[in-house]
């Protein structure tokens, strides 16, 4: 296992822990979510919306290789948008949002790179492996 691929497994059961967990909070509306999404003024539906792609993307940075990419870009929309939030409607500190939503943006540019890397070496065994260039 090469340092990148490490990286990138440790970060997708990081990430896809704590976005599995900020999914369920958001979906259950405890720590205060139900008067943060109503200061916010979209009403509580965006509140479950959010909580469901939260949720459903950190499955997917959790499951296979070829869902973290996916996954990850599903969180980072939502988190990213969560720090635009923060920052201009709610005038908060948007530090802790944009930090995960940067730590996300890498961990889907390193999936990208890596599922690359292990499709042409026909790992993953989606299809035929390709021949080796000349």
């Amino acid at each position: 296992m090469t340092s990148r691929q490490v990286v990138v497994y440790i970060s997708r059961i990081i990430l896809g822990s704590f976005f599995i967990a900020d999914g369920i909070i958001k979906l259950t509306g405890i720590s205060k979510t139900v008067e943060l999404f109503d200061h916010i003024g979209w009403g509580q539906w965006f509140r479950y919306f959010t909580g469901c792609v939260v949720l459903i993307g950190g499955i997917g940075i959790l499951l296979r290789l070829r869902w973290t990419f996916y996954g990850a870009v599903a969180c980072a929309c939502t988190v990213g948008t969560g720090a635009l939030l923060y920052a201009f409607k709610l005038h908060y500190d948007p530090s802790l949002p944009s930090v995960i939503t940067l730590l996300t943006i890498a961990l889907a540019v390193l999936t990208y790179v890596e599922r690359g890397t292990v499709l042409r070496q026909g790992a993953i065994g989606v299809g035929t492996p390709r021949a080796p260039r000349a």
